[in-house]
């Protein structure tokens, strides 16, 4: 059943389950990955205007990080500010929502493999955010 809604939740255009405010995302993000749960994890995650091909890199990503062992979340503060351009593959990309903080989402305490996500506010709620084609 959760492989079923975690694959909806990436098939699905819009993003549902915003936290409301920066701390529920953390705790959200904290209780999904240490419970293993990658459906309540990609809730973290804002997919709007996310092709196909990042939905899948993302899931791949979600599902890995959900098997580790002794996972670390931590935040960070944005140095810069205004939207994010960037190219991508040869396209032009930015961040979809509000990008205010990072992310860090380690596989154990001694930090060696993890990842850093940028996350912000959407529409009043706060996710992960992805870079999305302009």
């Amino acid at each position: 059943m959760s492989r079923l809604l975690f694959a909806l939740l990436l098939l699905l255009p819009g993003a549902l389950f915003g936290a409301s405010s920066r701390a529920e995302l953390i705790f959200n993000i904290q209780s999904a990955i240490k419970t293993q749960n990658s459906a309540a994890l990609a809730q973290c995650f804002n997919f709007d205007g996310a092709d196909d091909a990042t939905r899948k890199a993302y899931a791949r990503v979600i599902k890995s990080m959900c098997t580790w062992p002794a996972p670390i979340v931590q935040t960070s503060e944005r140095d810069g500010k205004g939207q994010l351009k960037m190219v991508k593959d040869g396209r032009s990309v930015h961040l979809n929502g509000d990008w205010t903080f990072q992310v860090h989402l380690y596989a154990s305490p001694d930090k060696k493999q993890g990842f850093v996500f940028p996350a912000g506010q959407v529409r009043g709620d706060y996710y992960i955010l992805l870079a999305i084609p302009d």
